[in-house]
């Protein structure tokens, strides 16, 4: 359970399972905005976007029920995927499992199921699934197990400091970015899909990489590609890696930008770009 019912008494908690599975959903996801938004503020302006995305509808936010925005259930979708990113990469201790592996396992056999258990993780994919095919008409599903393969290869890298190569990566940011962005096209109800531009997913894995990069060399997060010849930050090989990411990443932004894509899409791939940018400029 997380900390929504923690600490609460029989009564509390009974009200808490009385709600629609929507409303514990929300809740769920309000508990987990907190908790980013407290580790790190700079979340502050994206999950803010994402509730009104998923909530906000103009001329039927008075209505009696449950609020439906222009992208139900997307804020749902962001911390599941979220939660299973930061137990991966460490940033969340994993409870209640033995390997992050026994995790993705037993979300995969509720999937199949359609029996969902009422820790955090297992409730916010429970309103995810549900959403997207009550309103979207898809069944994410697959994707989701993609994400989870993805995010255990993620755990097993961490684990081993692994360093890989730069289509091993390519291949691994097709996944650990490109479902949650498909979540999102899906979501705000776009027929584009991230295997239709392969390049925003890499681009958001190499940028991000260069971002985070000594933070995660700390935690045996090694991002850099094996061709580089280096994992020391400080190196110039690194170095020079890091000014050639950033060159094209800016490059990969301005063209993604200009692709023919419905007005739906574009959101999405420009808030991706304008992100990117910020991260780029930062550096100069």
């Amino acid at each position: 359970m997380g900390i929504v019912t923690a600490g609460l008494g029989r009564v509390a908690v009974f009200l808490l399972n009385c709600m629609p599975d929507w409303q514990h959903e929300e809740l769920v996801a309000m508990e987990e905005h907190a908790r980013l938004v407290a580790r790190d503020p700079k979340y502050e302006n994206i999950t803010f976007a994402l509730h009104l995305a998923s909530t906000l509808m103009p001329f039927t936010r008075f209505l009696p029920g449950r609020p439906i925005g222009i992208a139900p259930g997307l804020f749902t979708a962001y911390f599941f995927c979220r939660v299973i990113d930061d137990i991966a990469d460490g940033d969340r201790p994993l409870v209640g499992f033995d390997s992050f592996e026994d995790l993705a396992d037993n979300l995969k056999r509720q999937m199949e199921e359609n029996a969902f258990g009422d820790s955090n993780v297992e409730i916010l994919l429970r309103g995810t699934i549900r959403d997207m095919q009550k309103y979207r008409g898809v069944d994410i599903r697959p994707y989701v197990v993609r994400f989870l393969d993805a995010m255990n290869y993620e755990c097993q890298r961490r684990i081993s400091h692994q360093v890989s190569t730069r289509q091993e990566l390519y291949n691994l940011y097709q996944n650990s970015f490109g479902v949650p962005q498909d979540m999102a096209f899906i979501g705000i109800g776009s027929h584009l899909r991230s295997s239709d531009i392969p390049e925003l997913a890499d681009l958001q894995g190499r940028i991000y990489a260069v971002r985070d990069l000594e933070q995660e060399l700390q935690q045996g997060i090694v991002f850099i590609p094996n061709e580089v010849g280096s994992i020391d930050a400080t190196s110039l090989a690194v170095q020079d890696w890091v000014r050639e990411e950033l060159r094209q990443g800016h490059d990969t932004a301005e063209h993604l930008r200009s692709l023919s894509m419905d007005w739906k899409a574009r959101r999405i791939v420009g808030f991706i770009a304008d992100g990117i940018d910020e991260i780029i400029s930062a550096y100069k």
